[in-house]
């Protein structure tokens, strides 16, 4: 099982940004994928950004690069952070 999560951010004031979450799983053995996808909100507190999707759940963005998921269906481990360029 492959989980990946995309994460596209607009900022909305300082320290603020409405946010848009994929969260793709593939089965690698039948290649059968799902994506899951959800608006809302990050904020940054403590060097750390803390985000709320609603039903994908909360995420949090870690000074050190690391990312958190409270959900299965979306990732967590060390962040690819590009600029969307």
């Amino acid at each position: 099982m492959t989980v990946t999560t995309g994460l596209d951010f607009v900022r909305t004031g300082p320290g603020e940004w409405r946010v848009r979450v994929r969260c793709e799983t593939r089965d690698t053995r039948t290649g059968r994928w799902t994506a899951r996808t959800e608006s809302g909100v990050a904020v940054q507190s403590m060097e750390m950004v803390m985000i709320d999707v609603g039903r994908l759940g909360r995420m949090v963005l870690f000074p050190n690069g690391e990312f958190a998921s409270n959900t299965a269906a979306c990732a967590s481990g060390t962040a690819d952070l590009g600029t969307g360029d």
